[in-house]
């Protein structure tokens, strides 16, 4: 006996929804937008259709379940941020110089796919670096140029960034030589997210860790100049690099600082030759 009519309207529009997704391989996790230099979208924005429901509306049934039952089957798959495999590192880098990005979600939910924190790390060199530009590949370095060379002195040192990490518990790094010369300046952006996080920054000399700190960001497009390691090839220098402490957002421009000293907008770096031009 055929089935009912109403079995293969259900049927014929599953396999429409089937062929309309397809069975390809996902598209990449992230994809450059225009615009800002540090934006980028990605999927399970709040903005878009896969974000979460009105999460103040008791009745919208498109909110999350029971955000304390993992086994709840009315969960929409991948809603939730799954926990990482135990015991899973990013190993560190083997280059003599490291810097290391983690941070966590200071949240007691579950945390949602479409809030989950993105942090950048972004490392640069003065001279010829003037701000924290991703952009400026032959000064700065970011998961978005992750192989460059530095030129010192009409010498090429190389330097690398890790995988991009995109969410919390994984690492982000970025490692080069020993250096002559120049300055090494570290800052963390609030890329994308809907969670408090506090970033954890750790330096790593010749693979031993020379200095930590943290700092809690809350807001996209905030900015974390963390810290400046000044190199020299003096022979009498006791510590090489010697770490400088970067001077907070101290602007009184409305919306130029944040909390804690974070910036707001457009980080210059100390020390930099900015053209008056």
């Amino acid at each position: 006996m055929p089935p009912p009519p109403t079995t293969r309207h259900c049927a014929a529009l599953a396999l429409t929804t089937l062929l309309a997704t397809g069975c390809g391989p996902s598209a990449s996790p992230d994809h450059l937008s225009k615009g800002d230099g540090w934006e980028f979208e990605e999927p399970g924005s709040p903005d878009g259709s896969s974000g979460p429901g009105n999460l103040n509306d008791p009745n919208d049934s498109s909110g999350p379940g029971d955000p304390n039952e993992p086994n709840e089957s009315d969960e929409p798959a991948g809603r939730y941020l799954q926990p990482l495999p135990e015991g899973f590192e990013v190993p560190l880098l083997d280059e003599a110089f490291v810097v290391r990005l983690e941070w966590e979600h200071l949240t007691d939910e579950r945390p949602l796919v479409s809030r989950s924190v993105d942090l950048e790390l972004i490392t640069c060199i003065t001279p010829p670096g003037q701000s924290f530009d991703r952009h400026h590949t032959e000064a700065c370095i970011s998961w978005s140029n992750p192989l460059s060379q530095w030129r010192i002195a009409g010498e090429a040192y190389p330097v690398r960034a890790g995988e991009d990490a995109t969410r919390d518990g994984v690492a982000e790094q970025v490692g080069h030589p020993l250096l002559p010369a120049g300055r090494t300046h570290v800052g963390v952006r609030y890329h994308y997210g809907g969670y408090d996080a506090r970033a954890t920054l750790a330096i790593y000399l010749e693979g031993r860790r020379i200095w930590e700190d943290t700092r809690i960001l809350t807001e996209r497009d905030q900015t974390w100049y963390a810290a400046i390691f000044a190199w020299s090839n003096e022979p009498d220098i006791r510590e090489n690099p010697v770490r400088i402490e970067p001077s907070p957002c101290t602007s009184e421009s409305l919306g130029a600082c944040a909390h804690d000293g974070l910036y707001a907008e457009e980080v210059l770096l100390e020390g930099a030759d900015i053209d008056a031009e």
